[in-house]
């Protein structure tokens, strides 16, 4: 999972680049290029708490994977979420005007998830003792055992995290539903459809995959199951907003610009 994460961030570095090299291109300027970078910036935070993950279990390598998590899914769901309220705005709202609908304006509320983002990692951190690395005994092999980051406090651990993904998945279905809103507008804003391919596949990737990091229990070889499913999970939304998001529009960019 190292290697595909690394090869994600080198992928969203790229395609930085060409936003800023073309940064004077028409359709990339009304496709709200600050959130561009701001989603791109989340999916790097995510893809560095990949790799932080995967590494020796300690104190600070719990704290950078959450964190870095935390930040970087709420900078994703924020950003790709006003994106879609901008499209809604312009062509369901004939009275939208540019300070409506400002970047400043829509910069508020990805502040403010950002904030939301921050207040539950810390009280899930830090309410009940410090999140850190725990050494679990199997109940079926006595011979097995593994580390997992987990705050003391199992009522914590579970409470904070089912409202961490609440808070998340929320998020999540108003992207589909501003999505299903903007499904068939006019095609020269065509990342409405890869906004919505975007959010219904990761949608069905957590549907199928996230209930295995739950089900998995404390069997022989459960830690490298969970660990496995993440990865995937993880690379899998990343790479896929990645796709539909933004390599789709570096490919339309380059053969606009080469037929010029």
């Amino acid at each position: 999972f190292f290697s595909f994460a690394v090869l994600a961030i080198i992928i969203s570095f790229t395609i930085k680049g060409i936003f800023i090299y073309h940064r004077k291109d028409k359709s990339l300027r009304r496709s709200s290029p600050v959130f561009n970078f701001i989603i791109l910036l989340g999916l790097d935070l995510i893809f560095i708490a990949l790799i932080f993950y995967g590494l020796t279990y300690t104190t600070a390598t719990c704290f950078l994977y959450a964190w870095l998590l935390a930040i970087g899914v709420g900078l994703c769901l924020s950003g790709v979420l006003v994106k879609s309220y901008r499209i809604y705005r312009i062509f369901k709202n004939s009275e939208a005007t540019a300070l409506i609908i400002s970047d400043w304006k829509l910069g508020k509320f990805v502040i403010l998830v950002i904030i939301c983002e921050l207040g539950l990692c810390s009280l899930y951190s830090f309410v009940s003792g410090i999140l850190g690395p725990v050494v679990i005994q199997s109940s079926s092999d006595i011979f097995y055992k593994y580390r997992i980051c987990l705050v003391p406090s199992e009522a914590i651990q579970f409470t904070f995290l089912l409202i961490i993904y609440l808070f998340n998945f929320l998020l999540l279905i108003s992207i589909s539903v501003f999505a299903l809103l903007t499904r068939k507008i006019d095609d020269s804003y065509s990342e409405a459809r890869g906004i919505a391919y975007a959010v219904y596949c990761t949608i069905l990737f957590q549907i199928c995959f996230l209930p295995l990091v739950y089900t998995s229990q404390d069997s022989t070889g459960s830690a490298m199951t969970r660990y496995a499913v993440t990865g995937i999970i993880i690379l899998g939304n990343g790479y896929l907003v990645l796709t539909f998001l933004f390599v789709e529009k570096v490919f339309r960019l380059q053969k606009r610009n080469a037929a010029v």
